[in-house]
């Protein structure tokens, strides 16, 4: 769900964001913060605006939910 709303103009780069965030019972992102910089500025926020985007996500099952609590993503063009 994150990713959908993430696009970046050129797919061969080599560039890389480690994101952190938090997920609600609900769903709800919250405290998204950049662990890892790619060293270009406008990546990095074409990322956090993504992940904003996608606010709220499908909430998690509750058997699950503390595995998700907190999550860590790894945007890359080439994906």
């Amino acid at each position: 769900k994150l990713k959908e709303n993430w696009r970046w103009y050129d797919r061969s780069t080599v560039l890389i964001v480690e994101v952190e965030l938090g997920i609600s019972p609900q769903g709800v992102i919250s405290g998204e913060r950049i662990i890892q910089r790619s060293g270009n500025n406008e990546f990095d926020e074409s990322v956090i605006r993504a992940v904003r985007a996608a606010n709220p996500v499908p909430p998690p099952p509750a058997v699950v939910y503390k595995d998700f609590r907190l999550v860590r993503i790894i945007f890359d063009p080439r994906d």
